[in-house]
């Protein structure tokens, strides 16, 4: 992402329907839609409002290794549109939360107001992303399941209290089991399941007593590693990690051949 992707960010979009975008046009496979009135298809509407959006944000991304993808649409469809008349999105990118973006869309044909509401993208890694959409395309590769990416970790501490609050909020914010227990100088990486949950580990982290190691934020570790770092009070690296959406197997780490 660029320091240039801001919310405020607005953009028009122009389109002149033809047949190929209305209801018949669909599904052709569906006798239903084959049998409805020629007009716009609520369907080719929403891929309509995401090209505007993904034509608002492009500049402001390092397009194509980052892409984005609707996670989220909450858009009304209230007047029909005939072929041959010209449909215009309008969209404003009204906030950023992590990698999420959110906006406010709208579309007109040029007679009525056809279409108004939010819609919401998240920013991938393009090359990530199609290897996870790959590994979900293979159901029959063989499976080795290595369990969970975390058993256990011994500490030993100085302060088993200070420990205790220290890690009592630093897992809750994660929503992972609480910890009770003591240590040796480590680096020790939980993941987490989404940046905000990121976020909310380093806050609560160094309000229990930690001090703050790296605030959050990507990492050139990897594209789309995002992470914090906060030393707990023996000195240890805590980390909490988000590599993104993911396609998940199981609950577990699995290697597949």
């Amino acid at each position: 992402m660029k320091e240039s992707l801001k919310p405020g960010i607005k953009y028009q979009h122009r389109f002149k329907l033809t047949p190929s975008k209305m209801v018949p046009a669909l599904y052709p496979e569906a006798e239903e839609f084959l049998a409805m009135p020629e007009v716009f298809a609520t369907g080719f509407l929403v891929g309509f409002l995401e090209w505007a959006c993904i034509r608002a944000i492009n500049p402001h991304l390092n397009w194509p290794r980052e892409q984005s993808v609707g996670t989220h649409v909450d858009v009304s469809h209230v007047a029909a549109t005939p072929p041959g008349l010209e449909v215009t999105a309008t969209v404003e990118l009204i906030a950023i939360e992590g990698r999420k973006l959110v906006f406010a869309v709208e579309a007109h044909d040029g007679v009525d107001l056809i279409s108004k509401g939010r819609h919401e993208r998240y920013i991938i890694n393009k090359e990530k992303f199609e290897a996870r959409v790959a590994a979900k395309a293979s159901p029959m590769a063989a499976q080795y399941h290595l369990g969970r990416l975390i058993d256990h970790v011994h500490l030993r501490v100085e302060d088993l209290d200070a420990s205790k609050r220290f890690y009592r909020a630093a897992l809750t914010a994660l929503r992972k089991a609480r910890a009770d227990g003591p240590v040796s100088r480590v680096h020790l990486a939980f993941q987490a399941n989404s940046e905000e949950q990121v976020q909310a580990f380093h806050r609560e982290a160094i309000a229990a007593g930690g001090r703050d190691n790296g605030a959050p934020g990507e990492r050139k570790y990897h594209p789309g590693y995002y992470g914090a770092f906060v030393l707990d009070p023996d000195g240890n690296n805590i980390e909490a990690v988000f590599h993104g959406p993911a396609l998940r197997s199981a609950p577990s780490v699995v290697v597949m051949c």
